[in-house]
C-alpha cells in the first residue's frame, strides 16, 4: 500500500482503557477548531452505555460500529488498513482506508490507538506522532486488572512516544490535561507561531 504524499499528520492519542483519550480528544476541537479530523475506528464491538443517548442513537464519531459480516466484508474488500491484526478485549479494531484518507486529505488527523498500531502506521508511510497520556489522580479506575495488565504490556513493548502528558484524574482535571495536549498540537498546527 501507498500513502499519499498529500496527506496531513496523524496525532496518536494512546493510552490505557479508560485514560480519557476520548474526553480529551473531544476537547481538542473546541481548543483548535477547524483544524482536526477524528480518524474514526471499525470495530465489531457493541456500542457502550456512553456512546448511546437517550433515544438510542449511537455516537459514531469515533468510532463505526458494525457487524463481524461487515467488519469481514471490509477486510475481504482491502479497505482495512491494519488488515485485521488488532483485536484488543476480544474485538476487532481498524481503520477504513479510504475514510481515513479522505479525513487527512482535509485536515490533521487525531485519534485514540495502541501501540502496535502506531507502528504499523509508521511502517506503511503515515505521518503518526504519538503521544501517550497516562492517568494520575483518586477518581482514575482501570477497567478491570486484565485490561491494565494488557496496556502495561503494550506500553512496555513500544514504541517511544513523541510526547508525554498525565490527565488528572481529579474533579475538572482534564481541562489543565487539555490544554497540555492543546499546547503540544499547537507546536505542529501552528509552526509559524513558535
Amino acid at each position: 500500500m501507498t500513502v499519499p504524499p498529500s496527506l496531513h499528520k496523524l496525532f496518536a492519542i494512546v493510552g490505557p482503557a479508560g485514560s480519557g483519550k476520548t474526553t480529551l480528544i473531544d476537547r481538542m476541537f473546541v481548543l483548535h477548531p477547524g483544524t482536526l479530523s477524528v480518524i474514526r475506528t471499525v470495530t465489531n464491538r457493541a456500542p457502550r452505555a456512553e456512546e448511546i443517548d437517550e433515544n438510542g442513537r449511537v455516537d459514531d464519531k469515533h468510532y463505526r460500529f458494525c457487524s463481524n459480516d461487515e467488519f469481514a466484508g471490509l477486510l475481504r474488500d482491502g479497505r482495512l488498513v491494519q488488515g485485521g491484526k488488532t483485536v484488543y478485549n476480544g474485538h476487532w479494531y481498524d481503520n477504513d482506508r479510504e475514510e481515513m484518507h479522505e479525513r487527512l486529505k482535509e485536515r490533521f488527523g487525531i485519534c485514540a490507538l495502541v501501540e502496535p498500531t502506531v507502528v504499523l502506521f509508521r511502517s506503511l508511510g503515515y505521518d503518526v506522532t504519538m503521544i501517550r497520556v497516562t492517568p494520575e489522580g483518586p477518581l482514575y479506575k482501570p477497567r478491570s486488572p486484565e485490561r491494565a495488565a494488557e496496556d502495561a504490556a503494550r506500553e512496555k513493548a513500544g514504541p517511544w512516544a513523541n510526547h508525554f502528558m498525565v490527565n488528572t484524574f481529579e474533579t475538572a482535571g482534564y481541562v489543565p490535561s487539555a490544554k497540555r495536549l492543546a499546547n503540544i498540537l499547537e507546536n505542529y498546527l501552528y509552526p509559524a507561531k513558535k
